[in-house]
């Protein structure tokens, strides 16, 4: 189980990963070209066990507090920004999807929700289990 987040890009390379605090030197990684990130669930709660992954987003920031999420419009990410700032405590990091063929970008979620590196996605409640809601 990893104890950060993984970064996996389109050019269908390993992920990029390390824990939140790897974020004041996100500098070094590329700043486009992103598919999806995925983390452990810090909440595990009843309805959201296990593993994370975020994808099909033009937008993907980082905020202390929220961690990580997408956006399609520049304005919600403006808008984020102006709420939050930015550095710590604040938004940390803003990088861009890209997009690419079909194939490949389901070739890298499958990757993301198949990597041994995370906890199983699971939930405890059976009413979500048995598909009834």
């Amino acid at each position: 189980m990893t104890s950060g987040f993984k970064i996996y890009y389109g050019d269908d390379g390993p992920p990029i990963e390390g824990p939140p605090e790897a974020l004041d030197t996100l500098w070094i990684y590329p700043y486009e070209n992103v598919m999806c990130i995925a983390w452990n669930d810090p909440e595990k709660g009843v309805a959201d066990l296990g593993r994370v992954v975020i994808d099909q987003w033009d937008i993907y920031i980082y905020t202390d507090g929220l961690g990580w999420h997408g956006t399609n419009k520049y304005q919600n990410l403006m808008t984020h920004l102006g709420m939050h700032g930015c550095g710590p405590g604040g938004v940390r990091s803003v990088i861009n999807g890209l997009w690419i063929p079909r194939s490949n970008f389901d070739a890298i979620i499958k990757r993301a929700w198949e990597d041994p590196g995370f906890d199983r996605k699971s939930a405890t409640d059976p009413i979500r289990e048995d598909g009834s809601e």
